[in-house]
């Protein structure tokens, strides 16, 4: 439900404020969303996947052209419009990590 999944995204973004490191394994847009830093596996499920198709700030999921789910989260977030419209997404800074994110096979 919409409901518990704002809920859900309070309580990660409140751990990620207070220093915590948060790994979500997700695939529901509004959770995409409002990630930092995404890894995206595929292209496929199962024994058509397991290939890191990337791996970085969300807004470069977008320039993924073998990508499964940019095209969907692109929609969701232009009709959504506002500062959340794609492809500029949220002015994410990229990880908090202090380690630099490794390029994905698709950027290498």
């Amino acid at each position: 439900h919409l409901s518990d999944c704002e809920k859900l995204i309070r309580v990660l973004h409140g751990l990620v404020d207070q220093g915590h490191t948060v790994i979500v394994i997700e695939h529901h847009l509004d959770l995409l969303a409002e990630a930092d830093y995404v890894v995206e596996l595929g292209p496929g499920g199962g024994p058509a996947g397991g290939e890191i198709l990337y791996q970085g700030p969300l807004a470069g999921l977008f320039k993924v052209r073998r990508s499964p789910t940019a095209p969907y989260l692109r929609a969701k977030l232009n009709n959504a419009g506002g500062a959340k419209a794609a492809p500029t997404l949220r002015g994410s800074p990229g990880p908090r990590s202090s380690r630099a994110p490794q390029k994905s096979r698709s950027e290498r």
